[in-house]
Order: C-alpha cells, then structure tokens, then sequence
C-alpha cells in the first residue's frame, strides 16, 4: 500500500512542477511580446520624426532658395538626390480672424495642399507651406509669417510620394513645424 502511495505522490510533484514552468515560460512570453511591440512603435516614431525632419530640410533649403514661392503652381524641391515635382495651387484665404499668435487679422494668407515627398526605405513627408501677413496687435502694423510643417510618416512612401500617407493601421506620423516671422 506505501509503494502505490509513492508512485502517486510523484506524479502529483511532476504535475505541480510542470505547471509551474509553464506559467513561468507564459509570463517570460507574454512580457517579451508587449516589450517587442513597445520596441518596434519606438523605432516607427523614430523613423516617422527622421522623415519629418528630412521633409522639413527640403522645404527650407527650396524656401531660402526662392524655388518655393506660395504663388507658382508647380514647385520643383530637390530633395535626397532626386527633385520632386508637385502640383502647388495655393489657396488664398485672404483675411482670416482669430488665428492666434498675438494677432487680429490675417492678410494675403496662402496655403500649399501637402507637397508629397518620397524618401528611401518607403518612407515619405508631406510638407505644407502657409504664407501671409497678419496684424500684430502690439504694435499696429502687418507683418509677415511663413509656416512650414512636415508630417512625417514611418511608412507608405514611394519614389513620387503619391501614396503619403498610407492609411495602414501601423502608420506613425511625427510632424514638426517651423515658423518664420519678419518685422
């Protein structure tokens, strides 16, 4: 009778022990997952920011340049060895109200449709530009704002940029804006 009670009491032990190791290889699992996943959407915002970054170089280079005017209607960036071409109809709002930035009133206020540009590794920028006068209410007169923003994304970018962005669901975009304001 104590030699059936033995075999018994073991494999309750291997069973017990066995459910420990695989609750324990569970977990290791479970947090090595959500730790790729938070390490993958790092790299994607990363990627996303560095596009936005590039898209915002191009634009300014054109800009100091004068190859980026508000009122032409195609723009020629040349922009990571290749030049990209886009159609660049600015809309002229003409006096807007309560924009911000210590202003009243807009004036002449132009904006560009998204200048699409892609960058290597299918990744892309779509950069617009809004330019204009607005009046400052410090100090009575008009003065002259240029705004240029870029929205970076970590995928969807071809050669001509015509599918930025994407709409994929793993999609990240970074934008940064730069703004230019005379006296």
């Amino acid at each position: 009778m104590k030699d059936k009670m033995t075999k018994g009491y073991a494999l309750l032990f291997a069973v017990i022990v066995s459910a420990v190791v695989l609750s324990v290889a569970a977990f290791i699992v479970s947090v090595s997952r959500k730790q790729f996943i938070l390490a993958s959407t790092a790299r994607d915002s990363l990627v996303a920011i560095y596009a936005a970054d590039s898209g915002i170089q191009c634009a300014v280079e054109a800009y100091y340049k004068g190859t980026l005017a508000t009122t032409s209607s195609s723009v020629t960036i040349p922009c990571n060895g290749a030049d990209v071409v886009s159609a660049f109809n600015p809309v002229n709002f003409g006096d807007i109200t309560g924009l911000g930035i210590g202003s009243s009133i807009y004036r002449d206020f132009y904006q560009t449709p998204a200048i699409k540009i892609g960058l290597p590794n299918h990744v892309c920028a779509a950069v617009t530009v809004t330019d204009g006068y607005y009046d400052d209410v410090k100090n009575g007169k008009p003065v002259h704002m240029t705004v240029i923003e870029s929205r970076g994304y970590n995928i969807g970018g071809t050669a001509s940029g015509e599918s930025c962005p994407d709409n994929n669901p793993r999609e990240i975009e970074r934008a940064i804006r730069l703004v230019y304001r005379g006296g």
